[in-house]
């Protein structure tokens, strides 16, 4: 009965919020482990140009002092400010805003989009202390962001650990939050079981350097890499990898800087905080209010769809605007396999609650 619900839930979400078709899916193929072992990490990217701001898809990224930390982001469209919070735990350069270029048209075409570099990832500069390597400094730096932009409240879009940094910031910042869409996100659910090593294809990636582990690792967790990733992709991250402040954030986290969140132990400082802010919204009707949207892939490699329902149910027990879409044959970063559906579920999703 419990399994009954929750497909219904998701299908009565797609139906809500303006589903489309993608005959597609049928053509996209599989990822064995032998493709992905044989996968071509080092593949050459001379070819692609790399912009010095970092910037690919035909945007042109800007930058903006946020309490002295010289911040990166992409401003598209106009509208009702929307703010997207990329994935990837750890500050790192190739981790950036990068990651939405494919959904920042569409949806631009509906709101003013900001797509911002994290705190000490991509291009925005590092923490001022070794203390503010944490999730606690990322969250403010993104509400500090906002302020500075005068956004006032911002529908907030975040991905996997983003997605996380977006909750907690619904949560805890409720002024400057209109609506919310959780993205995929194991920093967002709940604590449970993992996706099981043999069917874990991350696992397969060779244990070399951290560029060559993370290019295998994207392609690993999407369910049509060659589609997903580019050279002008691979090519802006490696460029913005191999600047001195992204050595510098590396050599620090290594050394311990700061606290890890996402993978962190369970009973991590991270880990306890999280249970408080999860029991806050499942149990105070004040906690989390606005409407609410999770996303995730049926797919996944990363976090289990398990673990999404146990968050929608969390949510759930207090605010009845929350909506959950399972996307088929979609793994983690596939919000860039299917943009144009992913833009077109955020998009509707926002739209009826606001109007």
């Amino acid at each position: 009965m419990q399994r009954l619900r929750r497909v219904l839930f998701a299908l009565v979400a797609f139906f809500a919020i303006g589903g489309t078709t993608r005959a597609q899916q049928a053509a996209a193929p599989m990822l064995s482990a032998a493709h992905l072992a044989a996968a071509e990490m080092n593949a050459a990217v001379g070819s692609a140009t790399v912009n010095k701001d970092g910037s690919i898809g035909g945007l042109k990224a800007k930058f903006v002092d946020v309490n002295g930390i010289r911040t990166r982001y992409y401003e598209e469209g106009s509208g009702e400010p929307m703010v997207l919070i990329h994935a990837e735990e750890g500050f790192i350069g190739h981790a950036s805003a990068n990651y939405f270029v494919k959904n920042i048209p569409g949806l631009a075409k509906h709101f003013h989009v900001f797509a911002l570099d994290r705190l000490g990832s991509g291009m925005t500069d590092n923490p001022k202390t070794d203390q503010d390597y944490n999730i606690h400094a990322e969250m403010d730096h993104i509400v500090q962001f906002i302020r500075t932009l005068k956004l006032d409240k911002v529908h907030l879009v975040g991905h996997s650990h983003g997605a996380g940094i977006a909750m907690f910031i619904a949560v805890e910042h409720p002024d400057v939050v209109r609506t919310l869409t959780i993205l995929d996100s194991v920093t967002a659910a709940p604590l449970g079981p993992g996706v099981p090593p043999n069917a874990k294809p991350v696992l397969k990636c060779p244990r070399e350097e951290d560029l060559v582990f993370w290019k295998c690792r994207l392609r690993a967790l999407s369910y049509n890499p060659d589609k997903n990733w580019d050279e002008e992709f691979w090519a802006a991250a490696e460029y913005m990898t191999s600047l001195p402040k992204s050595k510098e954030a590396e050599a620090k986290v290594k050394a311990g800087a700061g606290e890890r969140s996402g993978t962190a132990p369970a009973d991590s400082p991270f880990n306890n905080w999280k249970r408080g802010i999860l029991a806050r919204i499942q149990n105070e009707p004040d906690a989390l209010r606005v409407p609410v949207l999770l996303i995730w892939g049926h797919d996944e490699h990363s976090v289990p769809l398990a673990r999404g329902l146990a968050l929608y149910d969390i949510i759930a027990a207090q605010n009845p605007k929350v909506r959950m879409v399972v996307m088929n044959k979609a793994d983690h970063f596939d919000l860039r396999l299917y943009p144009d559906e992913y833009d077109n579920y955020i998009t509707n999703f926002i739209q009826y609650w606001e109007h």
